[in-house]
């Protein structure tokens, strides 16, 4: 049996930060795919049953995991499991960094076979508490999980998203919690169903993440998020954008734990702030709603490159932007274009918003070569793509 998923990465137009207190954000998937494929075949004696989990982009990687060994973890796991697809408990967490650990000591690895074992053990403690047999279902199979990737990791596109999403998608797949159908589209129940098990496995990469990069990856297109939920489908307009990877490395917890700190330390002005970022994003999103599909005017480009520049602004003053990313969106300005950064900041990536009025041809070229002088990687991205799917 052999079950694959792709799942595309985001782009945050706006609400970065403040989309984790609640406020509106905007999120659009885009076409830089994260695949997985999970291939598992009987074995004849259970005892030498294995999980293969491997990583053939980025990074050359193999974790093999022991199912008897997984078969123990899950009895303490089933112990302390607070609900059906619930995030990890700091109890849970500390059970899956000792056992993975076990097996790896790259960072990312650790962090990516967390995610696995957590998705994984949550699909075999329900079927536990179904009353399923687990020697049916894993003690007697080896599985092996392919995992490929075009997104860059650590840029603020969600790759981490993209990841728990396939993820989660292949082993409900692999063990019955997803049906299959001749049109292989999932329903809407199903790709719930995925989203709740990817944002409980976002958990132990980011420590409180707001749930828009899952979203995202799972229901794809364009996103208007607010409260910790979906609210509404945006039509984005036909806007030609470029993703800008600083290569600089930076650590979403880390920045989230840095702005929660600003908002100890400067209450008032935190506030002040985040408010501002909310006001700014309800903006962008009736500007980008009122140019629906069509190509975006003039004037209303005008108006979303002053939104735009004020939303950077406000992550400034967020001390979430760095000297690279400051660059791109001058830059970008340079040619009448407008830019920010996206994701949590502190490195990673900007987006540019191209001008429509401009000569496409000629200002790409330019802009780009300027950016890659600089030592970005440059992508030319589009924006609304399909979510999660087969294949």
């Amino acid at each position: 049996m052999t079950s694959k998923f792709t799942a595309p990465a985001k782009i945050i137009v706006t609400g970065e930060h403040s989309v984790a207190h609640g406020k509106l954000a905007v999120v659009t998937a885009i076409n830089l795919n994260c695949h997985c494929t999970i291939a598992s075949t009987s074995r004849e004696f259970s005892e030498e049953a294995t999980t293969n989990l491997e990583f053939k982009s980025h990074f050359d990687q193999k974790l093999v995991f022991r199912n008897a060994e997984i078969a123990k973890l899950l009895e303490s796991y089933v112990e302390i499991s607070s609900g059906a697809f619930d995030p990890p408990s700091k109890a849970q967490i500390a059970l899956l960094a000792d056992f993975v650990s076990k097996h790896t000591q790259k960072k990312f690895f650790l962090l990516a076979g967390q995610c696995f074992m957590h998705v994984l053990l949550s699909v075999l403690s329900e079927m536990v508490k179904s009353g399923n047999l687990i020697n049916e279902g894993f003690l007697e199979k080896d599985l092996t999980l392919i995992m490929t990737s075009e997104v860059p990791l650590g840029a603020g596109l969600g790759s981490s998203g993209a990841v728990t999403s396939v993820l989660a998608a292949c082993i409900l797949d692999t063990f019955g919690f997803v049906s299959k159908r001749e049109n292989e589209i999932l329903s809407e129940d199903e790709l719930n169903r995925v989203n709740k098990l990817a944002f409980a496995a976002e958990h132990i990469v980011h420590g409180k993440p707001s749930g828009i990069d899952t979203l995202a990856s799972c229901f794809g297109n364009s996103i208007v998020f607010e409260n910790f939920g979906f609210k509404n489908l945006l039509e984005m307009p036909a806007l030609e954008m470029l993703v800008v990877n600083t290569n600089q490395e930076r650590n979403t917890k880390v920045l989230v734990e840095i702005v929660g700190q600003l908002k100890k330390d400067e209450p008032e002005n935190f506030q002040r702030i985040i408010s501002k970022i909310d006001v700014c994003s309800k903006a962008i999103a009736n500007v980008l709603g009122e140019s629906s599909s069509v190509r975006m005017g003039d004037e209303s480009f005008y108006k979303l490159s002053k939104l735009i520049r004020e939303n950077h602004a406000l992550l400034q003053d967020l001390r979430v932007s760095t000297r690279k990313l400051d660059e791109v969106v001058q830059l970008a300005e340079k040619y009448k274009c407008a830019a920010k950064l996206t994701g949590a900041g502190g490195g990673g990536c900007a987006v540019v918003f191209m001008n429509p009025s401009a000569d496409s041809d000629i200002g790409y070229k330019a802009l780009k070569e300027e950016l890659e002088a600089l030592g970005n990687e440059v992508f030319n991205v589009q924006a609304g793509c399909e979510g999660l799917r087969r294949g």
